[in-house]
């Protein structure tokens, strides 16, 4: 995989989300060729987002975790079209369609999120991504969904 560090502020251009609500930090690597991708998230024990969600013992909602991989999957998408079409650097309009994601462990504020996003299949404005992810080495859920590109 090609290194590819993009930070936060990268993120927020490609993005159509503010960047209060991008659950992306970085992106570690992507491949054009393998069409993959490999972001990060840490979860901040301070975050607003979460400070709520069971506040005697708080954790990482799941909805932000399938967040964080329809966010990555997009980024890749735009990273795609840029180096395959010369691209613009504008920002991407894309709607989750559809998911199917398992959960396999509980995401604890403190934790890094690695999140491997790759694409499975096209089909007209639609595509469809395989998304794991994983803490300390350990998958805390995995699956598929998709996006419908607004082009």
């Amino acid at each position: 995989m090609e290194d590819t560090y993009l930070d936060k502020s990268d993120l927020a251009a490609i993005l159509p989300h503010g960047i209060e609500f991008v659950f992306i930090d970085l992106v570690k690597s992507f491949c054009p060729v393998k069409q993959a991708l490999v972001s990060e998230f840490f979860v901040n024990t301070e975050d607003k987002r979460i400070k709520g969600h069971f506040a005697d013992r708080i954790i990482f909602p799941a909805i932000f975790q399938i967040e964080a991989m329809a966010q990555s999957s997009g980024v890749l998408l735009h990273l795609l079209e840029r180096d395959t079409f010369g691209g613009t650097e504008q920002t991407l309009q894309g709607y989750l369609i559809q998911n199917k994601i398992s959960f396999k462990r509980i995401v604890y504020p403190g934790s890094k999120i690695e999140i491997h996003t790759s694409i499975k299949q096209r089909f007209g404005n639609n595509t469809e991504f395989n998304v794991i992810c994983n803490v300390d080495g350990h998958r805390v859920s995995h699956g598929t969904l998709q996006i419908a590109v607004q082009k």
